[in-house]
């Protein structure tokens, strides 16, 4: 359950601390993206098999990379749905009736008698998004928050003039923000539950 600090004594009776809810929110939507992004993304290359970039996603507990060249640059955004849309677009999907029948791909299970069968040879340049929308590190988080809800995306990435990442501000840390502004205690970027890898 989240806790909320609620002040109490001369700090809350203190005219000076009391800011109406419009105002409050006004304040956050014009702060920069680069107060709440995450910094230390996981970045990956283009020439990275796609076997190993899901074993990193789930090892870290993240739905999504960007991929970047050897300057850091953006190229381009891939993600688990990325990697189901596209075995399933070959047609690497089958159907079994033997043995166990659900297999974990991207942190969810398939539906009884599924499973995807891996894309040998495939690389992450031949699978991920190239033409990713960008913010400047000093847009607003009333502007990302747009973008999100008009692109129907969950997170974008912060990058510099030259085009090297400079982090990625996701929807989580904008609703992280809003609940830290009310006085929830939330973990800084908090991350999915690491899975072991089977024996």
């Amino acid at each position: 359950m989240s806790r909320k600090f609620v002040p109490s004594g001369p700090v809350a009776a203190h005219p000076s601390a009391l800011v109406t809810s419009g105002e409050a929110l006004a304040s956050l939507a014009h702060t920069p993206v680069a107060a709440v992004m995450d910094r230390s993304p996981l970045c990956v290359r283009d020439d990275l098999s796609i076997e190993c970039l899901i074993d990193t996603l789930l090892e870290r507990g993240v739905g999504s990379a960007t991929v970047v060249d050897a300057r850091g640059r953006l190229l381009g955004l891939i993600s688990m749905t990325d990697l189901v849309r596209e075995r399933l677009a070959m047609g690497d999907t089958e159907e079994r009736t033997d043995g166990p029948a659900i297999r974990r791909v991207v942190g969810s299970e398939w539906a009884p008698g599924f499973h995807v069968a891996p894309l040998l040879g495939t690389l992450v340049r031949d699978v991920m998004v190239r033409h990713a929308i960008t913010l400047p590190e000093h847009a607003t988080i009333a502007r990302a928050g747009s973008v999100m809800a008009y692109e129907g995306i969950h997170q974008i990435p912060v990058v510099s003039r030259e085009g090297t990442v400079l982090g990625v501000v996701s929807a989580l840390d904008l609703l992280r923000m809003l609940a830290l502004a009310d006085g929830y205690l939330v973990p800084p970027h908090a991350r999915g539950p690491r899975r072991e890898k089977a024996a």
